[in-house]
């Protein structure tokens, strides 16, 4: 239900986004033109959030399962301090800069769909013009 509740409230802000490279800061955050140009643009647009929603998934996925796993390792790392088994926490380290890594690949890889479809539905926007 919450993941359902923000996609709902975050629906425009692709569109926004797009706005912003396209146009001026007062054509992007203008209502009439955003939900104008999501009903132009309205079956594409709704594949773009729904890629942007897997991709969120994904990364939340990923940060949340390092974590769960990453803490409790500190934590014995920390109460065993003398030891000087260092493994884990360098595994967990690395497997958190994978993580961090796909975070910047995912965005870069969004960043690029975003341009895609402002160039192929440029015509169709409302922005820029003006």
């Amino acid at each position: 239900n919450v993941i359902i509740g923000m996609v709902i409230v975050s629906f425009i802000v692709p569109m926004n986004l797009i706005g912003l490279a396209l146009g001026n800061i007062g054509q992007a955050l203008n209502p009439v033109n955003v939900i104008k140009s999501i009903g132009k643009t309205h079956v594409h647009y709704v594949f773009l959030v729904g890629i942007l929603c897997v991709y969120g998934a994904m990364l939340g996925g990923a940060c949340i399962a390092i974590l769960k796993w990453f803490i409790p390792e500190v934590d014995k790392m920390a109460a065993n301090t003398g030891g000087g088994n260092l493994g884990p926490l360098a595994l967990g380290l690395v497997a958190w800069g994978m993580v961090m890594g796909f975070g910047f690949f995912a965005c870069y890889a969004l960043g690029r769909i975003h341009g895609l479809f402002a160039r192929t539905y440029r015509k169709k926007l409302l922005f820029g013009s003006e």
